[in-house]
């Protein structure tokens, strides 16, 4: 499945949904579709980074999962959660993937270049909002758990 974007202009944000971001569940069934798989993502974990983005003046985020019915992560099974994988901030000129180097970065404080410090910024307005499940955002640096190693995993209340 080829990536897609989308662009929200309300919030001046491009969404890209990466290759695999939707394709485990639509590859579950020749009768799944992009819509279906995206309808079954709550709403609200959209929103919750969306909502992050814009208060910081990101302009594109890049999603590699969303709902999957079998695979992995029971809440991306249950439709609450969402991987981030890149975002860029144009007017900062900061285009950062979210991956660290290795076991050495995990439970680390972010990278103090820019985008280390814009995903800190970013770890801290999830951290903050009352939709996303206290203790659910995971990095590949601060509050590092298996297998986030190359994506900001987020979990918003069910």
């Amino acid at each position: 499945m080829a990536p897609f974007s989308v662009r929200v202009d309300a919030l001046g944000i491009t969404v890209t949904f990466t290759a695999r971001a939707v394709a485990n569940a639509v590859n579950t069934s020749s009768r799944t579709t992009v819509q279906q798989a995206l309808r079954r993502t709550s709403p609200r974990a959209f929103a919750a980074v969306l909502k992050a983005a814009w208060r910081l003046h990101i302009s594109s985020v890049d999603f590699s999962s969303s709902w999957r019915p079998m695979l992995g992560s029971r809440l991306h099974r249950m439709g609450v959660a969402l991987d981030v994988t890149h975002f860029d901030d144009a007017d900062e000129n900061i285009h950062f993937t979210i991956h660290n180097h290795g076991s050495q970065d995990r439970n680390h404080p972010f990278p103090q270049n820019s985008g280390g410090r814009k995903l800190a910024a970013l770890y801290t307005e999830l951290t903050g909002n009352s939709e996303v499940e206290t203790g659910m955002v995971y990095t590949p640096w601060v509050h590092w758990v298996l297998p986030h190693d190359s994506h900001m995993h987020v979990t918003v209340k069910k």
